[in-house]
């Protein structure tokens, strides 16, 4: 067994392998974050969120495409995204509005989109390079997006709200599916399969597959 440091704070807020497997990202209850090789349990790079209120921590941890970034924030709304290739300084997303928090991240599979969800009716979808503000995604027909996953063509996206699944198309901005699938348990995970065909989530101690439509 190997200890990885838990840098300014003894409380991990959450970790995430990239999918390569090749780095392990690590934040903690200050805002802190590492990133880890977890084959030689070297530090690969590390940064720190602003200070806010003590013990809120990052709650959205995310990794891009291939490893080359990878993003989190906190529930003030703050989002920092840092480039692992090469390493470089963590570089902030613009807020859409002052109160807007962040409890979700998700990167495209193409790479071009951060989306990120909140304690609000809509989610967020960012230029992963350059961190602009692109448009704003919900209806006000669901409150609090806590998850977010973009289907395997980068082409929409699936929010959580509570116990409903919801998949917006990018570029209509529409909602096209709603799935009411476990009530008022919260969904921990949702991840869809590489062919976009099948949607997995997890509940308590559960693991439900879903049969998601194709993207055309």
């Amino acid at each position: 067994m190997h200890l990885l440091s838990a840098g300014r704070s003894n409380r991990v807020a959450g970790i995430e392998f990239s999918s390569s497997g090749h780095a392990l990202a690590q934040a903690d209850r200050n805002g802190g974050l590492e990133v880890w090789d977890p084959d030689t349990l070297g530090l690969i790079a590390q940064a720190s969120l602003p200070p806010s209120v003590p013990n809120s921590g990052p709650v959205g941890l995310a990794f891009g495409p291939g490893g080359k970034a990878v993003a989190f924030g906190d529930n003030h709304g703050t989002v920092m995204i840092l480039n692992l290739q090469p390493v470089r300084p963590p570089h902030y997303l613009e807020k859409p509005f002052e109160s807007w928090t962040v409890t979700g991240l998700a990167f495209s599979p193409d790479g071009r989109y951060l989306a990120a969800g909140g304690w609000d009716f809509e989610a967020a979808l960012f230029d992963a390079h350059s961190g602009r503000l692109l448009t704003l995604i919900g209806d006000e027909s669901y409150l609090d997006f806590q998850r977010a996953e973009f289907t395997p063509d980068s082409r929409r996206l699936a929010l959580v709200s509570d116990g409903i699944i919801t998949l917006w198309d990018l570029h209509s901005k529409r909602n096209v599916l709603s799935l009411f699938v476990t009530g008022d348990d919260v969904i921990d995970q949702l991840r869809f399969d590489p062919t976009g065909e099948r949607l997995f989530i997890t509940v308590q101690d559960s693991c439900k597959i879903y049969s998601a439509p194709r993207t055309q």
